[in-house]
């Protein structure tokens, strides 16, 4: 039922990308639905690049391919993060893409056992890659507070707080006014983001 569903969807995303070509949102769904239908790594990246086109700098299309090209996805660590900084450090300063390098490394962090995960974070490169992706991105004098900036404030905050980067983290927390999205704190506590979001706060002193 779940593929079948799926195989509909497509068949009128394609209609209404073929009635609107200039629309972004259908390519956008189908890189959705490809994973799947698990349409396979170019067919995949052909979708994110039909979308591209139309929206070169699009959050949502380059989420989708950055776990496109995970490990877990049949990609590679290297791979995806690779993706992730020539993504931002293409995009024009303040660009919102900067959430791709913390989405990456979240990533990484996710498939270690308990104890490496912490090492892995805490490793300076790590560190410093962050903190890049950041003065690229929010802390841009370009930067502008719209779509889907309070998220990647979010999975900043996270990332630097994983990391032990206390005032990065502390600096990601103010900025979110205490709003709190799901992801990546569900990562921390399925049931509670809130809860995993108000600890590690007061862990960096806000």
């Amino acid at each position: 039922m779940f593929h079948e569903r799926l195989r509909q969807a497509e068949e009128w995303l394609y209609r209404a990308a073929e009635l609107e070509p200039g629309w972004t949102s259908p390519w956008y769904v189908l890189q959705v639905t490809g994973r799947g239908l698990q349409v396979g790594q170019v067919s995949a990246r052909r979708r994110f690049e039909a979308t591209v086109r139309r929206d070169p700098y699009h959050l949502g299309a380059h989420e989708q391919q950055l776990q496109q090209i995970c490990k877990k996805w049949g990609g590679s660590h290297e791979e995806m993060h690779a993706f992730a900084r020539e993504s931002v450090f293409k995009a024009p300063g303040g660009t919102p893409l900067g959430q791709l390098v913390a989405d990456a490394h979240i990533e990484e962090w996710l498939s270690l056992d308990a104890g490496p995960d912490e090492a892995y974070m805490r490793r300076p490169d790590v560190v410093e890659s962050l903190r890049q992706a950041a003065d690229h991105s929010y802390r841009h004098p370009d930067f502008v507070r719209e779509g889907s900036w309070l998220g990647l404030l979010n999975s900043f905050a996270m990332a630097f707080s994983l990391a032990g980067d206390r005032a990065s983290a502390r600096e990601c927390f103010q900025a979110t006014e205490g709003r709190v999205t799901e992801s990546p704190w569900d990562y921390l506590n399925g049931s509670d983001p809130v809860a995993a979001y108000r600890k590690h706060r007061a862990a960096a002193g806000r």
